[in-house]
């Protein structure tokens, strides 16, 4: 389902569209603020599914902006837990304070792909 680095994920792409058609979507502010939900085997394939989507999106339409964010994860401590603020305040400071309204471009743009 995924050929190289930076093009869709097939499979993913799948998942993320039944997820949203199945109203069981994970928050964008619960993706980006914690690990738990990787950990759970109630949502990580969500997780990983979401994550993917996002990653996708913002590389395809904030390409600047993603690579600074990239950036700022190597400050982090190897293995040591970012809190849930300092990973939301991050991704703020790089992308912006409407999350909300990243959210909506982001599905919208990933329901778009064909």
């Amino acid at each position: 389902g995924w050929s190289a680095v930076g093009s869709v994920n097939k499979y993913n792409l799948k998942h993320f569209r039944e997820l949203y058609q199945d109203g069981r979507l994970l928050k964008l502010d619960e993706l980006l603020s914690s690990d738990e939900v990787f950990r759970s085997s109630k949502t990580v394939r969500a997780a990983y599914a979401q994550s993917w989507a996002l990653n996708y999106f913002l590389q395809k339409t904030r390409p600047e902006q993603y690579r600074n964010f990239v950036k700022m994860q190597r400050l982090h401590i190897p293995l040591k837990e970012v809190s849930a603020d300092r990973r939301l305040s991050m991704f703020t400071a790089v992308f912006g304070g409407g999350r909300s309204q990243l959210e909506q471009e982001f599905i919208r743009f990933i329901k778009e792909l064909p």
